[in-house]
């Protein structure tokens, strides 16, 4: 019971000094501020009052609020140099802030797009097959299935999920070169590309590293294998410097 009642008042006391430190942290430019001004009057009643500074009596001088005035003038402004210096920096961390915000924001759209691409990528087997149509994961498989027997049929090498494939491969690319170059943090960055690598372990790589194989000897047009594997180079290469280190 003892150990409890320990444990509960060490809690209690971690909060408080957490609560404490947050609220100082938060509050730092008003208390720099407050303590200015306070130790600016404290200054003046000290230069001003004989009791406190008798070897300087200045309440004799005639217009004492000419001279409190040039006393505290080099004060005040530089307060106002500070607090000039205090608004234009909460304004560039302001600034710094919602262009993170825009660009993961650009970023998480760009990903739901690519994951839209993906989804409405086409394969249609009307003229090698039963003619139906396949989308996403399942167009790959069946045009694994087909291009395994096809593969050196030059008709078939027309089909248009080629250049499909391709294109997709390639924004796929585009994608990861915005994603590093832009102002987002990294946990931010680290966050869109997780979303895209679960993605393509779960839907594309098994598919993708299969074309690759089936279509290394074989001379497609616009160097197709070529293309493929540069674009597989880079999504792992990409994965790696995100995830690895």
């Amino acid at each position: 019971m003892i150990q409890k009642l320990l444990l509960v008042k060490a809690f209690i006391k971690e909060k408080i000094l957490l609560t404490v430190k947050a609220f100082m942290v938060k509050y730092n430019n008003y208390f720099l501020g407050l303590g200015f001004i306070l130790f600016l009057f404290a200054a003046i009643l000290g230069i001003t009052s004989p009791r406190i500074w008798q070897a300087y009596d200045l309440t004799n001088t005639g217009q004492i609020g000419d001279t409190i005035g040039g006393i505290t003038a080099p004060f005040i402004n530089l307060l106002g140099a500070l607090l000039v210096y205090i608004s234009f920096k909460e304004q560039n961390r302001a600034n710094k802030i919602q262009s993170e915000q825009n660009s993961f924001i650009l970023l998480h759209g760009l990903f739901k797009e690519l994951k839209a691409e993906f989804s409405n990528l086409t394969f249609s087997t009307k003229s090698v097959k039963d003619g139906k149509i396949y989308k996403g994961s399942k167009a790959q498989s069946v045009f694994i299935e087909i291009l395994t027997s096809r593969i050196n049929n030059t008709d078939f090498q027309k089909n248009s999920f080629f250049k499909e494939y391709l294109f997709l491969m390639g924004n796929i690319t585009i994608f990861i070169d915005i994603v590093h170059e832009s102002t987002a943090s990294e946990k931010e960055k680290k966050y869109v590309l997780r979303l895209f690598h679960f993605l393509y372990l779960a839907k594309i790589k098994t598919q993708l590293l299969e074309i690759l194989e089936l279509t290394q000897a074989v001379n497609i047009h616009e160097d197709f294998n070529s293309l493929l594997a540069d674009a597989e180079r880079k999504i792992e290469t990409s994965y790696t410097t995100y995830f690895n280190n």
